[in-house]
């Protein structure tokens, strides 16, 4: 139980503070600093932060085990799934192509990294934010390479920019790369990673974690939800229902559930709930599709982790 209230204490908390700083600002200059700083935080994490959890965690993962080198796969294809039932979802609401785009992008895309890895490391310690790592290894290009792409494709832009030049040219994406073939070299060669890189991360990841959703609560915007009911529940139903049965699924057919105790399995039911994913807002503003329908599926797909973290403590402690 304390698992479960330390996790809802950084997720709830974090939300609460970064909605409150939004709502504490009145003056345009001020909130025009704070929607910086906030920028800045998110960055400095993103950029100099979480490369050194990531490098830890390769550094330690057994890449000889089977059952990990499918967490990738299985990753994706989670949000392949997404995709998927997303599309046949806007096709029986009748979207228009705005809409259609808007709603590819907010199936493709899942917050497991930020809130995923910090649920995974409170039940499970250092191991499970390690799974974390692995399972999400093929976002950032499945971010470029499908969402994106998708999003320019119900796009009224002009998109003709070079999808590889922007993978290539992206200093996110080039440092996370650098950071897990450093950590993948490390192992390979035998080297032993520091006993203080565990106590590190133990700070590192509930910090940064809090950080970031205090971002995503500042950029939480409500006036807008009230106007699609029946895209948000379809949503709610392919992310935190249809996906986890899916995997649990794949799970199941290939034996993941006897992996170091059950922790695997667990890990993958928790990864494969998590909500609409931030990212998803990226194209949908690049690309000039319906923000309103996009913000409004990740707003209220977050705030449901209120419910879903303690129905997910739930089910792992009865699996």
């Amino acid at each position: 139980m304390g698992k479960l209230l330390f996790s809802l204490a950084i997720i709830v908390g974090a939300m609460v503070a970064g909605q409150a700083f939004h709502l504490g600002i009145k003056k345009e200059k001020a909130r025009e600093i704070t929607d910086n700083v906030m920028g800045r935080i998110r960055s400095a994490i993103v950029l100099f932060v979480t490369p050194v959890i990531s490098l830890g965690a390769f550094w330690i993962v057994d890449f000889s085990n089977l059952s990990l080198i499918s967490l990738p796969f299985i990753g994706i294809a989670t949000l392949g799934i997404g995709v998927l039932l997303s599309i046949v979802a806007s096709k029986t609401l009748r979207h228009n192509r705005l809409q259609k785009g808007s709603y590819f992008c907010c199936g493709s895309a899942a917050n497991a990294g930020t809130v995923g890895g910090l649920l995974c490391f409170a039940f499970f310690g250092e191991p499970g934010y390690t799974l974390t790592v692995m399972y999400c290894l093929l976002f950032t290009p499945f971010l470029y390479l499908v969402s994106f792409p998708g999003g320019a494709y119900y796009s009224d832009k002009d998109t003709s920019q070079s999808l590889i030049k922007r993978l290539v040219s992206d200093k996110i994406v080039m440092i996370f790369f650098v950071s897990m073939v450093a950590g993948f070299a490390l192992n390979l060669f035998g080297v032993k990673r520091p006993a203080f890189y565990s106590t590190i991360n133990e700070y590192l990841i509930p910090i940064t974690s809090f950080f970031l959703v205090m971002s995503l609560g500042y950029t939480m915007r409500f006036s807008k939800v009230k106007h699609y009911p029946k895209e948000i529940i379809i949503m709610l139903i392919i992310k935190h229902i249809l996906t986890p049965v899916f995997v649990i699924g794949i799970a199941l057919v290939f034996g993941l559930q006897n992996y170091g105790d059950g922790m695997l399995f667990k890990a993958l039911i928790i990864l494969s709930a998590m909500p609409v994913g931030f990212n998803a807002l990226l194209p949908i503003n690049l690309y000039g599709l319906d923000i309103n329908l996009g913000n409004s599926c990740w707003i209220v797909s977050t705030l449901t982790l209120v419910v879903i973290v303690p129905a997910l403590y739930f089910v792992i402690t009865a699996v």
